[in-house]
């Protein structure tokens, strides 16, 4: 149910940012398009608020691939995967943007393959029955086991947060849309397919495992998906599961790598960035946006080597072993008040603007035009 109701929400999202980036297909994205339609202040603090969150996740998945490679590597130091995760993907990107396409291809390849082989598998199940004599699979396993909402309503509404989490990077449909060749084409045709991916990958997934197995089955420290294949007895689930998480998180740093390149450049044009993060390579590349994001990641590889949290607005303290991933678990370094002083500080901002009689629209739009671009989206 989270999934549906927060998949429909993103959805009409992607269409709102379809709409802006058919129109103006710029790198900055909804950064720029703060900027020009809420104001300066409101682009400045919606650019670095979103660079922020990415510098954050790329340190969460470097954690993610030290953890599984460890795993099978139990004798590396785990800031040794963190440094070689952030300097790979780092170094790809700053090649030219059809190296980040095409490394992005294969990461999504394995992640699509894996869901579809256990859709197939999962539907087959429901449909015919599992290998295992007594496993019960089907509608009975949700309604004999406490319904849509077994644990009341407040625990599915806690939980809504991970499930958003989980949706993040759809915003890059709006940072490609400046490199995009016929973006007035491919970028509908990408955002009118989101709602069957949202149904069939997110939504028909979960569903398919709560039709498989009853929520009381799965649990904490182990995905849900080696849960259900180690009980028709598959236990090599484990590893492959594991392959691709790493695929994933590698996914996700290359993905992040490439956004906050493309955000912090439009920044640094507009004069709200340092001015080495607008420089391009001779392919295009704002390089100085991706080195950027890759000394956060550089340093958090540097304090796991060193143990101690010595950057402790990005880490909780490191138990014994400080180089283990698995002890020094990256926070969100915004604590609850700092986030009331930005949502205040922005407030404050579009306030200002208004006062200065800055347009809540800009003026040169063509509403002919914009009713044109909404009718073929």
């Amino acid at each position: 149910v989270a999934y549906a109701v927060a998949g429909f929400m993103v959805y009409i999202v992607m269409r709102a940012l379809g709409e802006m980036a058919v129109r103006h297909p710029v790198a900055g994205s909804f950064a720029q398009y703060a900027g020009s339609f809420l104001g300066p202040y409101a682009g400045f603090i919606v650019g670095w608020v979103f660079w922020l969150e990415l510098a954050v996740v790329a340190i969460a998945d470097m954690t993610a691939v030290a953890t599984y490679m460890g795993l099978w590597f139990p004798g590396v130091p785990g800031w040794v995967w963190m440094a070689a995760a952030i300097a790979l993907i780092g170094a790809l990107n700053l090649m030219a943007v059809r190296v980040f396409g095409e490394m992005e291809f294969w990461f999504a390849l394995v992640k699509v393959l894996a869901l579809v082989a256990f859709l197939a598998v999962g539907t087959y199940f429901v449909i015919f029955g599992t290998p295992v004599d007594g496993q019960q699979v089907g509608l009975s396993l949700i309604t004999d086991n406490g319904g849509w909402l077994p644990n009341g309503l407040l625990p599915a509404v806690v939980i809504t947060q991970g499930v958003v989490f989980a949706y993040a990077g759809i915003e890059l449909v709006g940072t490609t849309s400046g490199e995009t060749r016929d973006a007035e084409r491919i970028i509908p045709k990408a955002i009118n397919t989101v709602i069957l991916r949202i149904a069939v990958f997110y939504v028909g997934s979960v569903l398919l495992l709560c039709l498989l197995l009853p929520y009381t089955a799965f649990k904490k420290g182990e995905s849900p998906f080696v849960t259900f294949f180690s009980s028709i007895g598959v236990n090599a689930a484990g590893p492959i599961m594991e392959l691709v998480v790493i695929t994933a998180a590698m996914s996700s740093l290359n993905a992040g790598l490439y956004s906050t390149g493309r955000i912090v450049h439009s920044m640094a044009m507009a004069g709200s960035a340092p001015k080495f993060t607008g420089k391009m390579t001779r392919a295009g590349v704002p390089y100085g946006g991706i080195l950027l994001t890759v000394l956060v990641g550089g340093l958090r590889a540097l304090e796991a080597n060193h143990g101690g949290s010595k950057l402790g607005v990005l880490t909780e303290r490191p138990g014994e072993d400080s180089a283990s991933p698995r002890e020094a678990i990256p926070l969100y370094p915004m604590p609850e008040d700092a986030v009331r002083a930005l949502s205040a500080a922005v407030g404050y901002g579009l306030w200002r603007e208004k006062d200065k009689g800055t347009p809540v629209v800009v003026h040169d739009v063509d509403r002919a035009a914009a009713r044109a671009v909404v009718e073929r989206v």
